[in-house]
């Protein structure tokens, strides 16, 4: 399955760590360990500009991928928060068709904090993977969480910010290629910063060997390794994770990439899903044959995706 395009928008506005933890009513120490942890901004959109700013978005990808709407096969949009100004499916194929009514189908798939686009991944080669034989078709798969609040951005000494990613994803040639992916759930601290302490603390010790573990699930289904020619673009909650995700793997600083947690905080299963898009545009990935992009999210999910930059 072939990347034909993938762009993606953050929040328009940057509130600092400081100003969201006072917005959250969280005690100073939680704003100290915000800001031990990497992280200073979190790009938001105000309430009353996201509708219009996600229109906006999907609208503009879609002028510029036109030629693919009479091989559009499905939209599928992955959240994981459901408030009022999520992303629904049916819209975003309206705006990215510029029409209502167009036939091709609108999904949504959720739950799987923080590593929901994987699936969506997943969910969009089997469609496509349908097709065989048919004129050849595409799916375009958005990735889009907003929270509703500040109280809803904060917890475990993390932000979240803004963040829609698209994907137009077909199996002819052209683009960057996803090898496979990989997603497996063991629910740990289900009530997240409300589950019993215990189990907080089981999930805490466990995680990082069950992300390692994931990693390498992924890269065996893609059927590719961890060499010098493969790099891990990871989920950004915080810059301790990543270290220590990153000593588990005994990589060298530039091959775990995560520059961008200052001033995103993390977005839900989007981040490395962007990480990867603005790596792409910049063009740092040529050395590479293989991204390794996963989410471990709080409560026990994991997602990975396998892609070759340049296929």
């Amino acid at each position: 399955m072939q990347i034909i395009a993938i762009t993606y928008a953050l929040g328009s506005e940057q509130i600092p760590v400081e100003k969201l933890g006072l917005q959250a009513a969280l005690p100073p120490a939680a704003i100290a360990q915000m800001l031990d942890n990497g992280l200073q901004t979190v790009p938001v959109w105000p309430g009353e500009k996201r509708p219009l700013a996600l229109q906006s978005f999907i609208a503009s990808f879609g002028r510029e991928q036109c030629e693919a709407l009479h091989s559009l096969k499905a939209v599928i949009v992955a959240k994981t928060h459901l408030g009022a100004h999520t992303l629904r499916a049916e819209d975003a194929r309206d705006w990215f068709s510029s029409r209502e009514g167009h036939p091709a189908l609108a999904m949504e798939v959720t739950g799987q904090p923080c590593a929901i686009l994987h699936s969506g991944v997943e969910l969009a080669r089997r469609l496509l993977a349908r097709s065989n034989g048919e004129e050849p078709s595409c799916v375009l798969l958005v990735g889009c969480d907003v929270a509703e609040n500040a109280a809803e951005r904060c917890y475990f000494g993390s932000a979240m910010g803004d963040a829609c990613v698209a994907m137009l994803l077909s199996m002819r040639a052209g683009g960057p290629a996803i090898l496979g992916s990989h997603v497996e759930t063991n629910i740990v601290a289900p009530l997240g910063e409300q589950s019993d302490p215990n189990e907080i603390a089981r999930f805490r010790q466990h995680n990082v060997f069950w992300i390692r573990e994931a990693i390498f699930r992924g890269l065996a289904k893609a059927d590719r390794s961890l060499d010098t020619h493969c790099i891990i673009l990871p989920h950004t909650p915080n810059r301790h994770i990543v270290e220590a995700i990153r000593q588990s793997l005994a990589l060298p600083h530039d091959r775990i990439i995560s520059e961008f947690m200052a001033t995103t905080g993390h977005c839900c299963s989007n981040d490395s899903f962007i990480t990867f898009a603005r790596l792409v545009a910049q063009g740092r990935l040529q050395k590479y044959s293989t991204a390794v992009l996963v989410n471990g999210g709080f409560g026990g999910t994991r997602g990975v995706t396998v892609i070759e930059p340049s296929s």
